[in-house]
C-alpha cells in the first residue's frame, strides 16, 4: 500500500505540467515601461518579431528594409524612424493592428495568470494527496477514499484546464489575425516593403 501511495503522489506532482503543454510562445516582463514579447513565429517566416515598449507596438526585422517599424496609441507609423503619410485605409489597418496586438497581450496575460492559479489549484491536489496518505497510515482511511477524493479534485481541476484550452485557442486565432493584418499593411503600404 506504501508503494501505490507513493506512485499516485509522483503521479499528482506531475499533472500541473501536463496542463500546460500547448504555448504559442509568449512572454511577458511586468516591468514599469511594460515591454512583453512575442515569439517571432507570429509573423510568418521568423525574421520579425514584436514587442510592446509603453503604448508601442515595434516591429524588428533580423535583415533587410526596413529594420524597424513603431505604431503609437495614436496610430502613427514609424519606420525606421521616419513618420510614414498614410491615407484613409492605411491608417485604418495601422489602427486595427494596433488594437489586435494590444487584445493580445492583454488576452496573453489574463491566460498566463490563469494557467498559474490551476497550477497553484494542482500542487493544492497533490498537497492533499499526501495528507491523504499520511492518514491511511495512521486511521482507517483507505485507498479507496483517497482515490475518490483525488478524483474529485482533479476533476474540477481538469474542467478548469478545458477551459483555458477553450481560451488559448482563441488566443491562437487572434494571433492569426495579427499575421493577416500585418500582411495586409504590408501589400498596401510601401514603406514596410522597403520599396521607399
Amino acid at each position: 500500500m506504501k508503494a501505490f501511495s507513493i506512485v499516485l503522489l509522483a503521479a499528482l506532482l506531475a499533472v500541473p505540467s501536463v496542463a500546460f503543454g500547448h504555448s504559442r510562445h509568449y512572454h511577458s516582463s511586468t516591468s514599469h515601461s511594460r515591454s512583453v514579447s512575442v515569439s517571432t513565429d507570429l509573423l510568418d517566416d521568423g525574421s520579425r518579431s514584436i514587442d510592446f515598449k509603453g503604448k508601442k507596438v515595434v516591429i524588428k526585422y533580423d535583415s533587410g528594409t526596413p529594420r524597424r517599424v513603431e505604431i503609437n496609441e495614436r496610430y502613427e507609423l514609424r519606420v525606421d524612424g521616419s513618420l510614414v503619410k498614410l491615407n484613409a485605409d492605411q491608417q485604418k489597418l495601422v489602427g486595427e493592428f494596433y488594437e489586435k496586438t494590444q487584445q493580445l497581450v492583454t488576452d496573453a496575460k489574463a491566460i498566463g495568470l490563469e494557467g498559474a492559479a490551476i497550477g497553484a489549484q494542482g500542487v493544492g491536489v497533490a498537497a492533499a494527496a499526501l495528507t491523504g496518505v499520511v492518514n491511511m497510515l495512521f486511521t482507517s482511511y483507505t485507498s479507496d477514499d483517497l482515490e475518490r477524493d483525488v478524483d474529485r479534485k482533479a476533476a474540477k481541476i481538469e474542467a478548469k484546464a478545458d477551459r483555458l484550452e477553450a481560451k488559448a485557442d482563441k488566443l491562437e486565432m487572434l494571433a492569426d489575425d495579427v499575421q493577416n493584418l500585418y500582411d495586409q499593411m504590408e501589400d498596401s503600404i510601401p514603406e514596410l516593403r522597403g520599396d521607399i
